[in-house]
């Protein structure tokens, strides 16, 4: 495997990081971060989709894609 090969586990320990990102930027009133963690959270579905994820990672990934949006609907 190459360094730019991408795992199933590397996007799902990218969407808890970036689930966490989102927590913090609703905190401190940000919702451009949390835009972006949205939109990259929505490039890393397509990509666990691509990589054949397990159904639990694809319904981690939107649930953290829900929260995202939850956390741009409270801050706007």
């Amino acid at each position: 495997m190459s360094n730019s090969d991408v795992t199933r586990e590397d996007v799902a320990d990218l969407i808890s990081e970036l689930r966490s990102t989102i927590t913090r930027a609703a905190a401190a009133g940000r919702p451009d971060i949390v835009q972006r963690a949205k939109d990259q959270i929505e490039r890393q579905i397509g990509s666990l989709a691509a990589l054949g994820a397990a159904d639990a990672q694809l319904a981690d990934a939107k649930e953290a894609l829900a929260a995202a949006e939850q956390a741009l609907r409270d801050l706007l």
